[in-house]
Order: structure tokens, then C-alpha cells, then sequence
């Protein structure tokens, strides 16, 4: 069993999920985004990983399928873009 962790690649027709959450991001249409931690990985070497685990794997053995780990630390994808959010203009607003 393969366990990937969160596959992006070209061709992303769909888009897959995780293509539209990256869409949504850069498109500006989600609220924020909470803090955490994920592991991505080229699509491409989740087949891969799948087809050597076909081939060499052990029946009962899992096998993860992980890229580079990355954090999302940004509250909301105005900041992301270096804008200021809408509670940094509030307060500047106030002075």
C-alpha cells in the first residue's frame, strides 16, 4: 500500500481537489487558511512509487509516498500576496 501525501502535477484537468484548492488560494476566494503542516508530492512519483511497490513491495507493508514538507502559516491569501488583510486595514484606518 502506497500512502502519498498531497499530490499535485501538471495535467490537473479536473481540477483534483487539491488543484482547486490551489486555485481557490491564488484566486482569492477562500476565507484563510489555517496553520499546519502537509507533505506534497509530484504526481509522478506517487505512480512510480506505486509501480515499484507492485513489483518489489511486501504484501502487509506500507510505503509512503512524501515530498518535501511545507507549512501553511498564512491567515489569509491577501497577506500571502503581500497585501494587508482586512484587519491590518481596519487598524490603519483607525489612526
Amino acid at each position: 500500500m502506497v500512502l502519498p501525501g498531497w499530490m499535485v502535477g501538471p495535467g490537473d484537468a479536473g481540477p483534483t481537489s487539491s488543484g482547486q484548492v490551489i486555485l481557490d488560494f491564488l484566486n482569492r476566494r477562500l476565507p484563510g487558511v489555517p496553520p499546519a503542516t502537509f507533505s506534497v508530492v509530484d504526481a509522478r512519483d506517487v505512480a512510480e512509487a506505486m509501480w515499484l511497490a507492485a513489483i518489489h513491495g511486501r504484501r502487509g507493508e506500507r510505503y509512503i509516498a512524501a515530498g518535501r514538507n511545507m507549512r501553511a502559516s498564512v491567515r489569509s491569501p491577501r497577506s500571502a500576496m503581500g497585501c494587508p488583510d482586512a484587519a491590518a486595514l481596519r487598524d490603519r484606518s483607525r489612526k
